[in-house]
């Protein structure tokens, strides 16, 4: 059985055609109940030692410079099946994230040694007890 899961409306969201509150709505149906889907703020990103916190299934990102994040956690473990979007919401600073292969301890598995999120770019991780790192499960750069 393959699990498929519905894309992003990042690009809808992006245009304006769609609201965080239908964005959260279409969420929620893949979300466990327990997980609070929008933080109270953004977190803002200040120097390159800052971990990213999972309060939220949402994590909105901002930046004062950019950065590629050193913290040892990047991200604190989750819970087991944890789905967590990382979104930069700056609107001119990259923030880079590495690879536990790249960056010990960093708590990550990505598609690639590090992957940047430029302003509007998101990332999907999932948390696996097993692993104990965050899965990167999906992607979207938006131009």
């Amino acid at each position: 059985m393959t699990l498929t899961l519905p894309r992003l409306p990042d690009a809808l969201a992006y245009h304006g055609l769609w609201s965080m509150d239908r964005i959260e709505a279409a969420f929620r149906k893949i979300l466990p109940t327990f997980l609070t889907f929008r933080p109270a703020t953004a977190q803002d990103i200040t120097a390159a030692g800052t971990a990213i916190l999972a309060r939220a299934a949402l994590v909105l990102l901002t930046a004062d410079a950019s950065y590629t994040l050193t913290a040892a956690p990047t991200i604190a473990d989750g819970e087991d099946g944890q789905l967590l979007l990382v979104v930069n919401v700056d609107t001119v600073d990259t923030i880079t994230l590495q690879d536990q292969g790249t960056l010990a301890s960093s708590n990550l598995r990505l598609s690639a040694a590090t992957i940047g999120l430029a302003p509007r770019d998101s990332i999907l991780l999932l948390y696996n007890l097993t692993i104990a790192d965050w899965i990167q499960i999906g992607q979207t750069n938006v131009i």
